[in-house]
């Protein structure tokens, strides 16, 4: 039996269960057999996986050591409470492409991690302000220390954004980054 099919708001990822934050998660549900494969064709004779995220969460899934997922803050508008944003943050030189290439390039190993053999998956919030800065960044479930100190710097390091906006107006939205430290 090989691998079950991912598919993330009903389009077809690439990726590791593992790899998308729960805190996104709004149900998950599994096909087997012939409902799987009359839905998706014969990529899902293992059968799938279908993950529904809550409203304003977006998944990528390019870079296998790195994931992004964005969901606004909570924000007010008049008496009404918004969970999704117009526009999304923007990453300098290329939106979230970019973001990954930056933070694939600026993550360093912690030594004492390659000396222990500790790899894993390190999952980071934070908000994009309305100025565009990073800010509020935490790991969200602690993994290791050396591996969560080095995901916070990475990601507490990174330049400044172009700030999400709602109603032409900019607003702090919260986002979700996996780092995956793998020793091969």
């Amino acid at each position: 039996m090989g691998n079950p099919l991912i598919v993330v708001d009903g389009v077809i990822k690439d990726i590791s269960v593992n790899s998308i934050s729960p805190e996104i998660i709004e149900s998950i549900s599994v096909l087997k057999g012939e409902s799987a494969t009359r839905r998706y064709g014969e990529k899902a004779k293992d059968g799938v996986i279908s993950i529904t995220t809550k409203a304003g969460s977006v998944t990528t899934g390019d870079n296998p050591d790195i994931k992004v997922t964005v969901y606004a803050s909570e924000q007010k508008e008049g008496n009404e409470k918004m969970t999704i944003v117009e526009e999304l943050p923007e990453f300098p030189g290329g939106g979230a492409k970019a973001m990954r290439s930056w933070l694939a390039h600026n993550m360093k190993y912690p030594d004492e991690a390659v000396k222990a053999k500790i790899d894993g998956v390190v999952n980071v919030v934070f908000v994009v302000n309305k100025e565009g800065k990073v800010k509020n960044v935490e790991v969200i479930k602690p993994f290791h220390p050396f591996l969560d100190a080095e995901a916070v710097r990475v990601v507490s390091s990174m330049p400044d954004w172009k700030p999400g906006r709602q109603s032409g107006k900019p607003v702090d939205v919260r986002m979700t980054v996996t780092l995956m430290f793998s020793l091969k």
